[in-house]
């Protein structure tokens, strides 16, 4: 990621990050496991993999925290329909161990033209 940052501020190209929090995440680790929870990160993990390009990286930022870094984009728009996309995802429920689980998540994004700064910076604005 710090390095497609990089590059997008040497060519002076849009920049956007999406950051996404699994809401009450907690709540699916103490009552069905930390095992079913790990098993359900992952299935959501590919989830979310399937619906970028190829050239976005997705980074995990801590237990139930991801990055999307959306490279080459127009505008914020684009960024709208890649967070409506994960929406999405989150209604059709993870099925592990004969548990059908759901996770909902909440997305902010951050959109920035001909950005200077570091992607501490671009992911601080985006959990904002």
């Amino acid at each position: 990621m710090k390095k497609s940052i990089a590059r997008a501020c040497r060519h002076q190209l849009n920049i956007c990050l999406l950051y996404i929090d699994i809401d009450n995440f907690k709540c699916i680790n103490d009552s069905l496991g930390h095992d079913l929870g790990d098993k359900a990160l992952i299935s959501f993990c590919h989830r979310l993999q399937s619906i970028i390009r190829s050239n976005d990286a997705l980074c995990r930022v801590s237990e139930d925290e991801f990055a999307i870094y959306l490279d080459f984009i127009e505008n914020e728009c684009d960024a709208a329909i890649v967070a409506e996309k994960i929406i999405k995802l989150t209604s059709i429920p993870i099925e592990i161990d004969n548990h059908d689980i759901y996770l909902y998540c909440s997305i902010g994004i951050c959109h920035h033209s001909h950005f200077t700064g570091d992607s501490e910076i671009l992911l601080s604005n985006a959990q904002t």
